[in-house]
């Protein structure tokens, strides 16, 4: 008889498997024609990894007004102020989060949420500069 836990973890791998080409497209939020990277911004939260006893991973479930599909976590926006609500998932349990700031065009940023979903910051991804929230001291 196979262990709970080795079950468990099994069937998340083969979920997720299914899963994540769905996850690997960014999503275009803003409208019009594709705009070269130098006039947008580009968002990215959440790579899946298994860290011990489940998985941790966090997605978009909403930009601004957009309903984003299941698992992005990739986005492309028009620069300014925005909201970004996210799903995390730490192990069998999730929490929704959001936090709002503002974009510049040509530029990266990532969501970072730690700590069972407590702590939810952005950075910079070429400065590592905190652009919102506030970034857990360890």
């Amino acid at each position: 008889m196979r262990h709970p836990f080795k079950l468990l973890f099994s069937l998340a791998f083969v979920v997720t498997a299914f899963f994540l080409p769905s996850s690997c497209t960014t999503q275009k939020i803003y409208q019009g024609p594709e705009l070269p990277n130098d006039e947008i911004s580009v968002v990215k939260t959440g790579a899946i990894t298994f860290p011990g006893p489940g998985f941790r991973s966090t997605y978009f479930r909403k930009v601004d007004k957009s309903i984003m599909p299941k698992f992005t976590n990739d986005v492309q926006i028009s620069p300014g102020n925005h909201v970004f609500f996210l799903k995390s998932f730490v192990g069998l349990f999730h929490y929704d989060r959001s936090i709002r700031f503002k974009t510049e065009a040509g530029r990266e940023y990532k969501i970072f949420v730690r700590n069972s979903g407590n702590n939810v910051w952005a950075e910079d991804v070429q400065t590592g500069e905190v652009v919102a929230g506030n970034r857990p001291s360890s």
